[in-house]
């Protein structure tokens, strides 16, 4: 297991050339901020010295809740690329073969291990070829969508995370979608009535102005609470930047 303050040793030096990410306890968080916390989190592991790295979005402007998982995948250690290959693709036992071989020729092989002089260069290595390029593109809303849609990215189905889809699809003007949920799912519209009881009757008016104040509003509340401040860039949603006729009647 590894604490944070061996995380910071690990990681700091390696970062102080860097505007893009930041260090924040255990997790490298992608800056500047948005609407979107996206992160790769190092977490602790039940093997000594040993951590567990996973891509993570969660957006800020929905408010701490049940239903508000976020999106995150753990990350396979690269030195297991070449075991893809066609050779041990038809040979389960061969393939495991191999990797237990791997490991007695190098014992720190496929571990993300904290004594490994050169683990935290070929986790950045992986981030930056791999990974930044994933989430820098989850400024845009429908990318978002696309990634929390994908199976790999979250152990619910998104057809299923009711609350934060009601949020989203406010975010994007999508003001149909979001009432639909909340006529159907009567919990997540308990929830939303308790946590921001404007939004609703915005969502009926068809208030962009309102709706865009709630979203805000929860954000900055997120953010602080979060005390992620000096990361944060507010911008507009998509609701606040559609002509009249993007949005419902």
């Amino acid at each position: 297991m590894t604490t944070i303050s061996e995380i910071r040793r690990l990681v700091r030096p390696r970062l102080n050339a860097r505007s893009d990410l930041a260090l924040d306890k255990r997790s490298l968080i992608l800056t500047p901020l948005g609407h979107f916390r996206r992160r790769i989190v190092l977490d602790s592991t039940s093997e000594a010295r040993c951590f567990r790295p996973k891509v993570s979005v969660v957006p800020l402007f929905v408010e701490h809740h049940p239903g508000n998982l976020g999106w995150s995948r753990y990350l396979r250690h690269p030195f297991f690329d070449f075991l893809d290959g066609e050779e041990y693709r038809d040979d389960f036992n061969k393939k495991l073969d191999a990797i237990f071989e791997s490991k007695k020729m190098h014992p720190r092989a496929g571990r993300w291990d904290a004594d490994d002089p050169d683990v935290m260069d070929v986790l950045l290595q992986l981030v930056d070829t791999k990974i930044l390029p994933e989430l820098k593109k989850l400024d845009s809303f429908d990318e978002a969508v696309a990634f929390a849609s994908r199976p790999e990215n979250s152990l619910v189905p998104f057809e299923q995370q009711y609350y934060p889809r009601v949020l989203l699809a406010v975010a994007m003007g999508q003001l149909d979608v979001a009432l639909d949920i909340l006529e159907r799912q009567p919990h997540v519209a308990r929830s939303v009535n308790e946590s921001q009881p404007s939004l609703y009757p915005a969502l009926i008016a068809a208030d962009r102005k309102e709706l865009a104040r709630v979203l805000h509003d929860t954000e900055a509340y997120m953010v602080k609470l979060l005390k992620l401040e000096k990361y944060w860039q507010p911008t507009p949603f998509p609701i606040e930047l559609m002509s009249d006729q993007g949005v419902r009647s």
